[in-house]
C-alpha cells in the first residue's frame, strides 16, 4: 500500500470526493457542496492506494502552527473492520 498527497481539484481529488460521499455522506443522506470543497484548498489531502486503486483517504486540517485535525477519513467498505 502506498500513501500519496493529493492536490485539490485534480482527478485524484475527485476520486477522493466520490469515496467520501459514498462512505461518509450518502448513508446519512448528505452530500459535499462546492462551498465545503472550496474550504479544503489549504488542507493536506492524503490517499492510500494499492496499484492505482484508492483504498482510503483522509484530510488533515491545520488548527494552529503545531496542530492538525484529522477529518473525513474514509475506507472502501470491503476493507473496513
Amino acid at each position: 500500500m502506498a500513501l500519496k498527497q493529493i492536490d485539490h481539484g485534480t482527478v485524484d481529488y475527485h476520486v477522493m470526493v466520490q469515496l467520501r460521499n459514498e462512505i461518509l455522506r450518502k448513508p446519512l443522506g448528505l452530500t459535499l457542496g462546492k462551498h465545503e470543497l472550496d474550504k479544503e484548498k489549504d488542507d493536506i489531502l492524503i490517499a492510500a492506494y494499492e496499484d492505482d486503486k484508492m483504498l482510503g483517504c483522509c484530510i488533515l486540517s491545520p488548527v494552529d502552527n503545531s496542530t492538525l485535525r484529522l477529518r473525513q477519513m474514509a475506507v472502501q467498505g470491503n476493507l473496513q473492520g
